[in-house]
């Protein structure tokens, strides 16, 4: 859990971030602040296991000084997904995994499943594979930047929807 400075500062940056509507259309409520203290202590604890690498629920918030856009396309990821799984994926992306490969099915009123798969550029490590079954999750792929080289298609990268203007 985050401490009540913690808490003050996670909300001055998702203001900050462009998130202030989130806090406002829930009253920053109690049950709003449960919420997302638990999404992001599930979401450290996933890495953790993940990954190896220690974090806390608080860890991104920390990081917002030096790395304010990649913390933007994070917290946009946290208000759209409530899956640590994919929100892992996300931080990982963030983190420069190239993602080898997406998979989306979808089936009106029956079912539908993301698959990621990422690998790394600096190792010849395994791939991360991030699966979810909640359509929500499929917000995420808009964040995916989208190009071609030699006419191949590339996702590559994950952004915020919006810069800040400075």
């Amino acid at each position: 859990m985050m401490t009540e400075q913690q808490w003050g500062r996670a909300l001055e940056i998702l203001e900050e971030c462009g998130l202030g509507w989130w806090t406002k259309a829930t009253g920053n409520s109690a049950e709003f602040r449960q919420y997302l203290c638990s999404l992001m202590e599930a979401f450290a604890q996933e890495y953790t296991a993940r990954c190896g690498e220690a974090m806390t629920s608080f860890s991104v918030f920390e990081l917002y000084p030096r790395r304010q856009n990649q913390v933007r396309a994070f917290l946009q990821a946290v208000a759209s997904s409530s899956s640590p799984t994919m929100l892992v994926m996300v931080w990982r992306i963030l983190q420069g995994m190239n993602i080898k490969s997406v998979d989306m099915r979808y089936r009106m009123e029956e079912s539908f499943s993301l698959d990621v798969t990422l690998s790394s550029p600096y190792t010849g490590g395994s791939d991360e594979t991030y699966q979810s079954g909640d359509i929500d999750s499929a917000a995420l792929v808009r964040h995916l930047g989208i190009m071609k080289t030699n006419g191949k298609p590339i996702f590559d990268g994950f952004y915020p929807l919006h810069l800040r203007r400075s």
